[in-house]
C-alpha cells in the first residue's frame, strides 16, 4: 500500500507540471487516472487547472531589439503634441509579466462576460513620454486571437497598466459577439451604464465608484463619461443594447486614452 501511495503522489505532480505550463504554453485539461474516491470535494489536479495561469508570448525583447531608439508617434487626438514610445525590459520594481497578464485578462473578462482562458496574450513592457515624464514603465496586454469565422475587428482587446504599481491606464473591449451593441447618448442609455458601473468596478478590483457624470469635454468623444472614484477619476465609454449596457472602453483620467 505504501508503493502505491508513493506512485499515486508522483503521477498527480507530473499531471500537475502537465496541466499547468510554462508561461506561453495554454493549459491543456487532463483527467486523474487514479482518483476514485467518491467524496465531492475536487481533486488536487482539478483544483490546480482551475489556478492555472493565463498563457501569453512576450514580445518586449524582439521590440528591444528592433527600436533600440524612441520611437516618435502621433497622438491622434487634436491639439495633443506627439509623443515618444521607448520599448524597455522591466526592471525589478515591475510586476512580472504572468502577473500583468493575468490581471489584464481578468479585466477583460469581467468586463466583457467572454471566457479568455483558452486565447494566449501577446505582451510586451514601455515607457511613454507624456506619461509621468517618461520614468515608469507600461505593461500592453493584447488579445486579438478571434474564433474562427469571427472578424478580428469585432473581437479584440487590449489594457495598459502600470507595471509598478497595476494600475489600470485604459482598456478597450471589444462588444461581445452578436451582442446587438450600438452607441447612443441617450439619457436612459447613460442610466443603464451608471446601474452597472458599481459592480463592475467591484468585480475588476477597481476603486469604489462614488458617482458616473457626463464628462464636461471629451476629445472626439472618445471617452463621454466620467467616473469619480476616491483614488482618482475615469474617462469611459459604452454600448447599450435593449437590455444592457457594456463598457467598451475606459481609461484612468489624467493618464492617457489611447
Amino acid at each position: 500500500m505504501k508503493r502505491r501511495s508513493v506512485f499515486t503522489t508522483a503521477l498527480c505532480a507530473v499531471l500537475l507540471l502537465s496541466a499547468c505550463s510554462a508561461p506561453g504554453q495554454t493549459p491543456v485539461a487532463v483527467s486523474d487516472p487514479v482518483s476514485v474516491s467518491s467524496s465531492s470535494a475536487p481533486d488536487p489536479v482539478s483544483a490546480a487547472l482551475d489556478a492555472c495561469d493565463y498563457a501569453y508570448h512576450d514580445y518586449t525583447e524582439e521590440f528591444v531589439a528592433e527600436h533600440p531608439d524612441p520611437v516618435q508617434l502621433n497622438n491622434g487626438l487634436e491639439g495633443m503634441p506627439d509623443y515618444y514610445k521607448i520599448y524597455i525590459q522591466p526592471d525589478d520594481a515591475c510586476m512580472d509579466v504572468q502577473q500583468a497578464v493575468n490581471t489584464a485578462a481578468r479585466w477583460m473578462e469581467t468586463a466583457s462576460g467572454i471566457p479568455l482562458g483558452e486565447y494566449q496574450f501577446t505582451t510586451y513592457a514601455f515607457r511613454r513620454t507624456d506619461y509621468q515624464n517618461g520614468e515608469r514603465t507600461i505593461w500592453s496586454v493584447d488579445c486579438w486571437q478571434a474564433p474562427d469565422g469571427t472578424d478580428e475587428g469585432s473581437f479584440h482587446f487590449i489594457a495598459l497598466l502600470d507595471a509598478i504599481n497595476g494600475q489600470l491606464l485604459s482598456l478597450r473591449v471589444a462588444p461581445p459577439m452578436n451582442s446587438g451593441l450600438h452607441s447612443s447618448d441617450s439619457s436612459g442609455s447613460l442610466e443603464q451604464f451608471q446601474a452597472i458601473v458599481p459592480d463592475l468596478f467591484d468585480e475588476m478590483g477597481l476603486p469604489v465608484v462614488e458617482s458616473v457624470q457626463p464628462a464636461e469635454e471629451s476629445s472626439n468623444n472618445l471617452a463621454p463619461v466620467l467616473i469619480s472614484t476616491a483614488s482618482g477619476n475615469y474617462r469611459a465609454d459604452y454600448g447599450v443594447s435593449e437590455e444592457t449596457a457594456q463598457l467598451t472602453f475606459l481609461a484612468l483620467d489624467g493618464a492617457f486614452l489611447i
